[in-house]
């Protein structure tokens, strides 16, 4: 049997023993979650996993055999208050390690922390057309980014998760 992981795991509880335990139960496709390499955005936002919890997991998974093209990490770019220095910042990061890059817009969700201070802030009304919160728009309505610069970003990080390019 094969078994792919789509969903983010989380990289802080992957040590050697668990890297070694996915090869060799068949796992193939894993699919972690980093969402910013900024430490303090990281701790606001759960402090689920640092950037110094993924590298040492994708260590252990390279350890035992999974390659760059196993192992995927979502980077979020269009948090609220995220600049687009620091989506940079998390693609070299991200290629540094060798693994593919899941670029994911942000979409806030309503109820959440996020939710309530993109309201407080003026940023979105409550009343919102949830259309306009989807993430394939929210990111280049509310984030601030160039779009020219946002689409030279994917294709870059296309070029370098297929090989043909850095």
């Amino acid at each position: 049997m094969r078994f792919h992981c789509p969903n983010g795991l989380h990289a802080r509880l992957i040590d050697d023993e668990l890297a070694r335990l996915l090869k060799t139960s068949g796992f193939r496709t894993l699919r972690l979650s980093l969402e910013t390499v900024n430490a303090k955005r990281q701790k606001e936002t759960g402090g689920k996993v640092s950037s110094e919890d993924l590298e040492r997991s994708v260590r252990s998974l390279k350890k035992y055999g999974f390659t760059k093209d196993d192992i995927g990490v979502y980077l979020m770019y269009g948090l609220p208050g995220q600049d687009f220095g620091e989506v940079r910042e998390g693609t070299a990061f991200l290629k540094s390690l060798g693994v593919r890059i899941n670029l994911t817009e942000f979409a806030p969700v309503p109820g959440t922390q996020c939710w309530d201070d993109l309201i407080s802030s003026g940023t979105i009304s409550r009343d919102i057309d949830p259309l306009l919160t989807n993430n394939s728009v929210f990111s280049r309505l509310y984030s601030g980014y160039d779009p020219e610069e946002t689409e030279k970003l994917k294709l870059s990080v296309k070029g370098y998760n297929t090989g043909q390019g850095a």
